[in-house]
């Protein structure tokens, strides 16, 4: 009996040593579990922030200007049968809040070009027109105005030139013009 009291005694001390050790694991284990998620959200936010960074600096080249495009060369170049886009920012120079509202159409079509006006129209898929853009005074739009262009593979290869106008209170802000090259 003594032997049985003694093997009890043991194997209640191993369980106790066992779940002790068990325990300090599991609460290591979520402690760096933990550690690992507060380290990946910083390092997203720093991305995110680095991001938003670039795309200002990209867009504010010219703080003097009304409006400012991307591509900056004014030129894009798409395939037949693939889309792509531009996107600009407005720049508000005026002394207060103001409204703004834009517009894109087909400015000129290239000589070589095999396209009618309205078929030019049609390759803007998304982003042709908007309203209601409020921007404070002397800021800029936060995020880019995007424009989608969706050519065809019924397209000729030509140019088309595509107008940018930009309207406030008093009418005319700003313009500029982008030109498609499809290839």
């Amino acid at each position: 009996m003594k032997n049985n009291k003694r093997a009890a005694m043991e194997m209640s001390v191993g369980t106790i040593v066992t779940i002790v050790l068990l325990l300090t694991v599991l609460i290591l284990g979520i402690f760096l579990t933990q550690r690992i998620f507060n380290i990946s959200k910083r390092a997203i936010d720093l991305t995110d922030q680095q991001l938003k960074k670039e795309i200002n600096s990209l867009f504010s080249l010219d703080e003097s200007k009304r409006i400012i495009l991307y591509p900056q060369t004014n030129r894009l170049e798409i395939k037949k049968g693939e889309s792509d886009e531009f996107g600009f920012v407005i720049n508000n120079r005026k002394p207060n809040e103001e409204t703004f509202s834009y517009e894109v159409g087909v400015a000129e079509i290239g000589r070589d070009c095999q396209m009618s006006q309205e078929q030019a129209e049609r390759i803007i898929e998304l982003g042709k027109s908007r309203s209601d853009i409020r921007i404070g005074s002397g800021d800029i739009l936060e995020s880019p105005l995007r424009v989608r262009l969706s050519v065809p593979e019924t397209a000729s290869l030509c140019t088309i030139r595509y107008k940018v106008d930009v309207e406030d209170s008093a009418g005319i802000y700003a313009y500029s013009s982008v030109d498609l090259i499809i290839k």
